[in-house]
């Protein structure tokens, strides 16, 4: 959760948005390269990719093709701003996948052992003991 400011209203009210050409060049209000984009958009995927990236092969190309406010606060006479919101969380798809793939496997575990072993209960006791042994190592990683 982004940190919001006691004086200032923070919102996201356009996406994806830019400043205007004549802030950038005229005002000097922003700075961005390349200003004005001329049409080229880059996917999410790719930016970020290169943006967290610990490697300084694209850093510069990143940071020149996100505004930045110059000389002035937005808490001025400005009531706009440009800028990223970066979203951090779990990413559910994979906890999904994460949690089927321990069920399952510990249900085709419990089903193996029933049959060879000839012990239905012993073998949907270890199972069960397994998924949540799973269950429990990925919320610890998750709280970590």
């Amino acid at each position: 959760m982004p940190k919001r400011s006691k004086e200032l209203s923070i919102a996201i009210t356009e996406t994806p948005s830019l400043p205007p050409a004549e802030e950038v060049n005229l005002k000097l209000n922003y700075h961005y390269k390349p200003c004005p984009t001329k049409g080229i958009h880059v996917p999410d995927n790719i930016f970020f990719d290169a943006f967290f990236d610990p490697g300084v092969h694209l850093h510069e190309w990143c940071l020149n093709r996100l505004p930045k406010k110059l000389d002035q606060s937005l808490d001025g006479n400005s009531n706009s701003g440009w800028g990223i919101y970066i979203v951090e969380g779990p990413d559910w798809y994979v906890i999904s996948l994460l949690v089927a793939v321990i069920f399952l496997a510990s249900g085709f575990f419990g089903v193996l052992w029933s049959v060879l072993r000839h012990d239905l209960q012993g073998g949907f006791a270890i199972a069960s003991y397994l998924a949540t042994l799973g269950t429990a190592a990925m919320t610890a990683f998750f709280f970590r």
